[in-house]
């Protein structure tokens, strides 16, 4: 049994790529903040 199979709807397929799509957005965030924290000890 999977959440698919209890939802029956699709939904679960839809909110497993969005939270794919988060975390994703969440790495590329910390990948993002930590090069810019680096940045400003190179440049500051």
């Amino acid at each position: 049994m999977t959440s698919a199979d209890l939802n029956g709807d699709g939904y679960s397929d839809v909110i497993a790529s969005i939270r794919g799509q988060l975390d994703t957005l969440m790495v590329a965030a910390y990948i993002y903040n930590g090069s810019a924290v680096v940045l400003q000890r190179i440049f500051f």
